[in-house]
């Protein structure tokens, strides 16, 4: 779960149709955007194989204004590509979240964020692979379209290496973030540590359980 997979919309309810004609997909979808019970978000996605050359494919999700909630959109770019022991997909972000007014006074500005990223994955043998992740996340404007507040911008590198036998697996995970710019409010910020005001963190992990 990295950075450009924060800023997309996790779950919604609605209903989606799906189309597939040989190497061409697409599904569309209208739902109520991240469990808001207001159904106005449209959402789709189309690829297109090139058989062993990958697969190209682009998303969007768009959610107008309602409430308290300001109009926003977010769309992706995604080339995925497996060769041998190797697989690769980078894609590219962006994101728009316009600017609110409720009877005509400002309560949340515009921003905007955009992103890249490739992941990668080598297969040792059986048992035995390597994930890679590197991700560069940047945004712009007044409001808040990234994390770590107005005008902030990030990068991190990700390492997963996995074991697997059968049904089971174990997986560790070293990850790496940096902040070039966060949003700070004197002795206190968004970034990392008990205060914000950090702008490096390492955060190591491992799991294990099935498959099934």
């Amino acid at each position: 779960r990295g950075l450009l997979w924060f800023q997309e919309p996790l779950g919604s309810r609605g209903v989606q149709l799906n189309y597939a004609s040989g190497p061409l997909s697409v599904s569309v979808s209208w739902n109520d955007g991240i469990y808001s019970n207001v159904w106005n978000t449209f959402s789709g996605l189309i690829s297109y194989s090139f058989g062993d050359a990958g697969t190209l494919a682009f998303d969007t999700s768009i959610t107008p204004s309602h409430s308290l909630m300001q109009a926003s959109q977010i769309y992706n770019l995604m080339y995925s590509v497996t060769s041998g022991s190797w697989y690769v997909g980078p894609y590219l972000q962006y994101q728009n979240y316009d600017s609110l007014k409720v009877r005509g006074l400002p309560v949340a500005p515009s921003a905007d964020d955009w992103g890249a990223g490739v992941l990668a994955n080598y297969t040792i043998d059986d048992h035995w692979s390597l994930g890679l992740r590197g991700e560069y996340e940047d945004s712009s404007g007044a409001g808040a379209a990234f994390i770590y507040g107005p005008g902030s911008d990030a990068w991190s590198l990700t390492v997963t290496p996995t074991w697997k036998k059968s049904i089971f697996f174990i997986r560790g995970e070293a990850s790496y973030t940096t902040l070039s710019d966060y949003a700070k409010f004197g002795g206190f910020g968004l970034g990392f540590g008990k205060a914000g005001t950090k702008s490096d963190q390492v955060r190591l992990m491992l799991e294990t359980g099935i498959v099934f």
